[in-house]
């Protein structure tokens, strides 16, 4: 292979803020010819231009446009060529600090995906093709500092090529306007990666939890054709990764201009489409009839053996669906399909106690239980599901009950205070590093020895009964009751005074304030008589307290870790 030379503007670039002067950018070529291992050289930068006599030039000039900088990237064919362009541009960013956002692929570092699937469990480097975001745009941000860079691709008129292999070197057979995006966070500093065409590096995600070999494409240009490429550089300021992510997100949509798409088939021709899916797709040879969806073969639309109810099999929507287009299209096969779900679903798709069998796998068999639930949560004799009875988690831990579907048959309040339980519950799960027992009300209540008590000071006066005017309650929307009488209203009086919570004594009362809340009639009242002697602050007025003390705390906090 010849020896190629580049013509190359030198291009560097100083930020707005100091923290994110990036150190420059690098480029770097690979050239390739059929059924031979591609050749790459790293474009070395001397003065503004750099000659060649190679079959590629290549230019590139940057320029102010608005709060961004328009990289512009040009190649010149001096004879056919296959290539491919890589560039590196160095943030400043530490690597030890540094989030990432890819939009609708990549999120902080990805950690919380499995093994299986990119993150910094496999790689601290990665590239994708453009089309794997929902924007083709590559950014990070440093929490610490809150300052963050994105590099979005301009995009040119969109187009593709199909290829046969999915990993090694491809030369790709025709167009494409797809390039990649990513960013290496191995070294000290953060690097953002973008080029032309696109490349999956260190490894390609082509299918849930499957990772393969890494590809990366070469484009052809032929003798005196030139293709230019875009990119935009932007900076933010932000004080949290929530924060930066919106401002990408706006940036994102003001630069991208999104547009709704056209369909090309009326609602008529979709339709139409669909419902030879229903046809081929059907299932009758089991108890409970369906149109295969939770594992369809798009090929073919073979059946198969799992059905599912609902989220990915829709069984029952289908058949819906199913019925009413065969009435508005007059297609009795349609019709016919579509009620025989139904009917085999009140036959046979109930369980014992009397929930659907949400998802089935024939090969197994038809269930000899009765489960219900998705997630399949464990259940008692009486159908109840089994839950913790503290904080209403089952066995599934993301799964919480309450109501009658634990209780059984219960009164509507005992389910409301169940949502209450589980809300809390729900908050304390979605915040990892939370317990989900401490400060709950346990409801361990002792009862006490009713025979073995003192009941001198206690007033045990049995609560007052009004009495009743003559006639039938029944009858009228009339107050049948009557007022207290003098000695009722004495005897209920005298509650105040000895109710057990407190003692209406200035010598003996702690002032805790409990026989405020016992008191039915809100009849008592707390008064501070010395409120010098104490600081005391509302519950409204608790920042006043609080943040001078947090405010102290944290200063000590932070001088002890500098003296260390």
């Amino acid at each position: 292979m010849k020896r190629i030379k580049v013509i190359l503007l030198g291009w560097a670039f100083v930020a707005n803020i100091g923290p994110l002067q990036a150190q420059g950018l690098s480029m770097s070529l690979s050239l390739k010819t059929p059924g031979n291992p591609s050749e790459t050289r790293q474009l070395q930068q001397q003065g503004q231009y750099w000659a060649t006599d190679g079959p590629l030039n290549v230019v590139s000039s940057t320029a102010k446009d608005g709060d961004d900088e328009l990289l512009t990237v040009t190649l010149s064919a001096r004879e056919k060529v296959y290539f491919h362009l890589d560039l590196s541009l160095n943030t400043g960013l530490s690597s030890s600090e540094t989030e990432f956002y890819m939009p609708g692929f990549w999120y902080h570092r990805n950690m919380r995906s499995p093994q299986e699937a990119p993150s910094f469990k496999t790689s601290k480097h990665w590239s994708f093709r453009e089309d794997r975001m929902s924007t083709p745009l590559t950014s990070a941000f440093n929490p610490h500092d809150g300052q963050g860079i994105s590099v979005l691709r301009v995009l040119d008129t969109p187009c593709d090529v199909q290829v046969q292999l999915t990993t090694g070197e491809i030369i790709l057979p025709g167009r494409t306007s797809v390039g990649y995006a990513g960013f290496d966070g191995e070294g000290n500093t953060v690097a953002l990666k973008f080029g032309y065409p696109y490349k999956e590096t260190p490894k390609r995600y082509i299918r849930k939890l499957t990772l393969i070999d890494p590809v990366t494409a070469f484009a052809k240009l032929e003798k005196d054709e030139q293709q230019t490429l875009r990119w935009r550089i932007h900076r933010y300021k932000a004080n949290d990764f929530g924060s930066f992510v919106t401002q990408v997100w706006q940036y994102s949509y003001d630069r991208m201009q999104p547009q709704p798409l056209k369909s090309a088939y009326t609602s008529a021709e979709v339709k139409a489409a669909l419902s030879d899916y229903f046809r081929h797709s059907f299932v009758d040879r089991y108890p409970l009839k369906y149109n295969s969806g939770l594992s369809l073969r798009v090929n073919d639309c073979l059946p198969e053996t799992e059905m599912q109810i609902g989220f990915c099999g829709r069984v029952l929507l289908n058949a819906f669906n199913e019925i009413e287009y065969g009435v508005e299209t007059k297609d009795e096969e349609l019709v016919n399909k579509g009620q025989a779900i139904f009917d085999s679903f009140l036959s046979n798709g109930f369980g014992e106690g009397g929930y659907l069998h949400d998802f089935v796998n024939f090969r197994d068999g038809f269930p000899k239980e009765s489960i219900h639930s998705i997630r399949q949560v464990e259940l008692n004799r009486n159908n109840t599901a089994k839950a913790d009875p503290v904080t209403l988690q089952t066995a599934d831990p993301d799964i919480f009950v309450g109501g009658d579907v634990y209780t059984g048959p219960r009164f509507a309040i005992d389910a409301i205070a169940a949502g209450r339980i589980v809300e809390d519950s729900i908050n304390r799960f979605v915040h990892p590093g939370q317990s989900m027992t401490i400060n709950r009300d346990l409801r361990h209540f002792i009862e006490l020895n009713k025979d073995d008590v003192v009941l001198e000071e206690f007033d045990t006066a049995k609560r007052q009964v009004p009495g009743h005017k003559q006639g039938n309650p029944k009858t009228t929307f009339n107050d049948m009751r009557l007022a207290f009488t003098d000695e009722q209203v004495r005897t209920e009086a005298k509650r105040c005074l000895g109710c057990g919570a407190t003692f209406v004594d200035l010598n003996k009362c702690i002032g805790c304030g409990l026989c405020t809340t016992r008191c039915e009639f809100d009849a008592i009242h707390l008064q501070r008589d010395l409120p010098d002697a104490s600081r005391m602050y509302r519950c409204e007025d608790k920042i006043k307290a609080i943040l001078p003390y947090a405010a102290k705390r944290k200063l000590k906090i932070l001088f002890k870790k500098k003296s260390k």
